[in-house]
């Protein structure tokens, strides 16, 4: 049940409609197919190709964490610009 609500989510990240985050979800599709071809190899040449020990393994890693920290950014971008466009609250305040 987990991983069909994963892949909903997954395949919901294709309706935003921003470039970043397209650009973000392809980043994260290639490294995140790479990782896994190259930790569960399908054929031996495959697996001679992708080497998880090394310096593949370790690109693969920075990737995955500045994948990471581009949507942490993103998010924290939106969050303050959406507080900052936000009309204060008139209706809670008492007359005068």
């Amino acid at each position: 049940m987990i991983i069909l609500w994963y892949a909903v989510l997954i395949f919901l990240l294709l309706l935003i409609p921003e470039r970043r985050i397209a650009w973000l979800y392809l980043a994260f599709s290639v490294v995140f197919t790479l990782n896994l071809l190259a930790a569960v190899p399908p054929t031996d040449q495959i697996g001679a190709l992708l080497p998880v020990n090394g310096p593949l393994g370790i690109v693969g890693s920075v990737a995955m964490l500045a994948i990471t920290i581009a949507v942490v950014l993103i998010l924290a971008r939106s969050t303050r610009d959406g507080e900052a466009n936000r009309e204060p609250d008139t209706a809670a305040a008492p007359a005068p």
